[in-house]
């Protein structure tokens, strides 16, 4: 099933360790594209976990996948708005109980790290989410993605690039997200 939205398509599979059940039936159209947006959002509604994330098991990046559904659904052409929505406040809610003290937001994963992918992605939902009690956070986690910046000169050619986490080698994938 594929989820359009927030510039982006993403794709949501059906897990066997997923909860939730059928999906709604999706509002009718006759546009096809918005239809299949619709159903995509149903689908995910479905399957949204009781904590409030779109993702189950322990090492999976929760926020990350949360944040990249919230930014799907509120990129969705229907108007989603947290305020409305308590699915959706609960994913938000989902997102900031992921906040670490340094600001990123983040799931703790033992051996990996997506700290700067995650916090990337939160933020650009957070933010499209347009929930006000979000600010502070968005905040925090915009100093993060600063401090994780690779620092150099001007003849480093990867100096204030990024990586996945904080001193990882930086690419362009996580660059772009935080640039986004």
């Amino acid at each position: 099933l594929l989820v359009f939205g927030g510039g982006g398509i993403y794709v949501a599979l059906n897990y066997p360790h997923h909860t939730g059940g059928t999906p709604q039936a999706a509002k009718a159209t006759d546009d096809a594209v918005l239809y299949g947006i619709r159903r995509g959002v149903e689908f995910l509604k479905a399957h949204q976990e009781a904590d409030g994330h779109f993702v189950a098991g322990g090492l999976a990046p929760k926020a990350a996948f949360t944040a990249l559904a919230v930014e799907a659904i509120v990129g969705s052409h229907d108007g989603y708005r947290v305020q409305e929505q308590p699915f959706l406040a609960k994913a938000v809610q989902a997102l900031l109980a992921e906040r670490k003290k340094n600001g990123g937001i983040y799931s703790d994963i033992p051996g990996m790290s997506f700290g700067v992918y995650s916090t990337s992605l939160a933020v650009v939902a957070l933010k499209q989410a347009d929930d006000p009690g979000s600010q502070a956070a968005i905040a925090e986690a915009a100093q993060y993605l600063k401090r994780c910046q690779r620092p150099g000169s001007k003849d480093d050619p990867l100096a204030g690039g990024v990586g996945y986490q904080e001193g990882a080698s930086p690419d362009l994938n996580n660059q772009m997200n935080m640039l986004e």
